[in-house]
């Protein structure tokens, strides 16, 4: 790609105690059995990451993504920014959008899940922060995918879900 970076960040410093570290590179499969999901903005200290723009079609469509995310499993409280070096990042991102009302999303507890063709991507919350603070480019499939996906919790959006095996997250794993 031209004009991207890749960003090492094991030079940045002492990192404060926090918990355990959630790393899975970009467009790496995630653990799990059930169907392919995909990893997307999984970003954490001393792991290099892709920098560069995004334009603001995108940035705009993923919040909206974001404002109330389906969510086939809860997380168990707020997971921080590993690339702030002494806050952890904000608990929530306002977004001032120029086509519409300003978007706040809670970040770092939740994950946005993103149906296209035969994978479904997940990305957590920060996503947002990792892009507008940091510099993260995400991969342009899921770019694309953001763009092309149906507005969150909307029938098509089901569908979608439903389409790529979304649904099979809602099971329980079948005993051995």
């Amino acid at each position: 790609m031209s004009g991207s970076l890749s960003v090492n960040l094991t030079t940045l410093g002492p990192r404060c105690p926090r918990e355990e570290p959630m790393h899975f590179a970009d467009l790496e499969l995630m653990p799990e059995p059930r169907l392919t999901l995909v990893a997307v903005g999984w970003l954490e200290r001393g792991h290099a990451y892709e920098q560069g723009t995004v334009d603001e079609e995108f940035f705009s469509s993923l919040v909206e993504l974001l404002v109330d995310p389906w969510q086939p499993f809860a997380t168990a409280g707020r997971h921080p920014c590993g690339l702030c070096a002494f806050s952890g990042g904000p608990d929530t991102v306002t977004y001032r959008s120029r086509k519409g009302p300003d978007c706040r999303i809670a970040v770092g507890s939740a994950n946005v899940f993103v149906p296209d063709h035969d994978v479904l991507y997940m990305a957590p919350s920060l996503v947002v922060h990792y892009i507008d603070a940091h510099a993260y480019r995400p991969p342009a499939a899921f770019r694309d995918a953001v763009e092309r996906c149906p507005p969150m919790r909307s029938s098509g959006y089901l569908r979608a879900i439903n389409a790529v095996g979304g649904a099979k997250l809602l099971r329980l794993p079948q005993a051995r």
